[in-house]
C-alpha cells in the first residue's frame, strides 16, 4: 500500500531566534515544510495540533528542557510515534545516553553540521513513513480481504468465498515469503555485524554503537512478529477454504478438551479460572482431532478475550446424551456478545474485537469443522453477564 505523497513538515523547537532562521532556510531550501516553536510549551502545543513528520528539539531551553518535553509528546499517544532529533551544545555521553532512553531517534551537537543534519532528518522521516505505511496496511488486511470478498460473494456465498479465500492466501503468502526469506538474511548477517561492532576499539564509549547493539535485535523481533502474524492470517484463510474432507478416526474427546487446555495455558492462567466437568468413559467419537482441538482452542481463546484483564470462570463439561451424542459445553463468565450481532458471530471475516485484534475466522472455522463432523454448534449469551457454547457430536451409536 502506497501513501500518497505528501510534503515533510518539521517543527523547529528552540529559544535561539538565530537557530531558527538558519535551520528554517535549510529546510525550506529541502521543501520541507516548516513549523516553528520559541518554547517547549509551546512546542508540545503545536506538535499535538500539526503532528509534524519531526522535531528538532533543542536541550537547554528556559523554563521547560528538550529532556521535559520529550517525556511529554512520548507520554501522549496522538504524538509518541514522531521522531525527534536533540540539538544541542551539550554533547557529554549522559546527555546523549538520556535523550536516546527517553525515545530521541538521533542526538546532533551544536554548532550542526547542516549537510549532516539534513541527511539525518531525511533518514527519519522516510522511516516514520515506511512506518506509517506499515501500520496502515497491518491495521486494514482485514477489511481489506472482507471488501474483496463481499464483491464476489452472491447465490452461492460461502463456495465463493471459500475460491476466494484460497486465492487471497496465495497471493498474501507470496510477499510474506519474501519478507521472511530476507528477515532471516538479514538475522544471519546481524550475527556477524554484531560482532565486529562490539570489537570496535570506540565500541565502550560510542553511545550510537552501543544503541544499535541494543535496539536491533528488539526490530528484527518486531518485523518478525508482523511477518508471523500475517502468515496466521494466511493459515486461517487455508483453513477455511480447504475442501478436502480430512481422515477421522476414533477419539476421545476428553484427551483433546485436555489438549486445548494445554495449548492455552498461558493465556488462560492470569484471568481465567477454569472448572471442568469432564464425563469419564464417554463413548469415542469419530473425528479429526486437530481440528477439534483448533474448535476448542478458539472457544477458550474467544473466552479470555471476552473475560478480558479481570478475573474470570470459564467452565467446561462434557456428557453423553441418551439420543447418542457427546454433549460439549464451553461457558465463560465474560463480557457477553451484544444481541444485534449474536446471529453473525460465524459469518467469515467477522468480529466484535478490535481492528487489528482479530481475522474474523476463529469461528467461522470452527462452525465449519463442527459441521464436517456432523454436529452442531448453538450459542446463547446475556451481555454484561457472559457466553454459552454448546456442541453435539454424533458417536456412532444411536439407541
Amino acid at each position: 500500500m502506497n501513501l500518497p505523497e505528501t510534503r515533510p513538515l518539521t517543527l523547529i523547537v528552540d529559544d535561539d531566534p538565530l537557530t531558527h532562521k538558519m535551520l528554517s532556510y535549510m529546510l525550506k531550501k529541502d521543501r520541507i515544510g516548516v513549523l516553528e516553536a520559541f518554547s517547549g510549551e509551546e512546542g508540545i502545543q503545536i506538535a499535538k495540533d500539526k503532528l509534524p513528520d519531526l522535531v528538532l528539539l533543542d536541550v537547554m531551553m528556559p523554563e521547560m528542557d528538550g529532556f521535559e518535553v520529550i517525556k511529554r509528546l512520548k507520554a501522549d499517544r496522538k504524538t509518541a510515534e514522531i521522531p525527534i532529533i536533540f540539538l544541542s551544545a551539550k554533547s557529554s555521553p549522559s546527555d546523549r545516553v538520556k535523550g536516546l532512553e527517553l525515545g530521541a531517534s538521533d542526538f546532533v551537537s551544536k554548532p550542526v553540521d547542516q549537510g549532516e543534519l539534513l541527511a539525518r532528518i531525511r533518514t527519519q522521516i522516510k522511516l516514520k513513513r515506511q512506518e506509517e505505511a506499515l501500520r496502515e496496511y497491518t491495521q486494514n488486511l482485514e477489511k481489506m480481504v472482507e471488501s474483496r470478498t463481499r464483491q464476489l460473494i452472491h447465490a452461492d456465498r460461502l463456495a465463493s468465498l471459500g475460491t476466494l479465500s484460497a486465492g487471497i492466501a496465495h497471493e498474501i503468502n507470496n510477499p510474506t515469503t519474501f519478507i521472511t526469506g530476507n528477515l532471516q538474511t538479514l538475522e544471519q548477517f546481524w550475527a556477524k555485524i554484531v560482532d565486529y561492532l562490539s570489537s570496535h576499539p570506540q565500541a565502550a564509549q560510542d553511545v550510537k554503537i552501543q544503541y544499535i547493539i541494543k535496539e536491533f535485535p528488539g526490530m528484527i523481533r518486531s518485523i518478525r512478529a508482523g511477518a508471523d502474524r500475517i502468515s496466521n492470517i494466511v493459515a486461517g484463510l487455508k483453513t477455511f477454504a480447504r475442501k478436502d474432507s480430512p481422515r477421522k478416526a476414533p477419539t476421545q474427546v476428553n484427551e483433546l478438551i485436555e489438549e486445548a487446555l494445554n495449548l492455552t495455558h498461558n493465556r488462560l492462567k492470569y484471568y481465567v479460572n477454569v472448572e471442568k466437568s469432564l464425563a469419564p468413559d464417554l463413548p469415542a467419537i469419530r473425528a479429526n482431532g486437530q481440528h477439534l482441538v483448533q474448535v476448542f482452542v478458539n472457544l477458550m481463546l474467544n473466552s479470555a478475550d471476552a473475560i478480558g484483564d479481570k478475573t474470570g470462570l470459564l467452565k467446561i463439561s462434557s456428557e453423553a446424551t441418551s439420543d447418542g451424542r457427546v454433549r460439549l459445553i464451553f461457558s465463560d463468565s465474560g463480557e457477553g456478545i451484544p444481541p444485534d450481532v449474536i446471529d453473525k458471530i460465524f459469518d467469515p471475516f467477522f468480529t466484535t474485537k478490535p481492528l487489528g485484534q482479530g481475522t474474523g475466522l476463529g469461528l467461522s472455522i470452527t462452525h465449519g469443522i463442527i459441521r464436517d463432523h456432523e454436529g452442531t454448534i448453538d450459542v446463547e449469551s446475556t451481555r454484561g453477564q457472559g457466553t454459552t457454547f454448546t456442541i453435539t457430536l454424533p458417536t456412532g451409536k444411536r439407541p
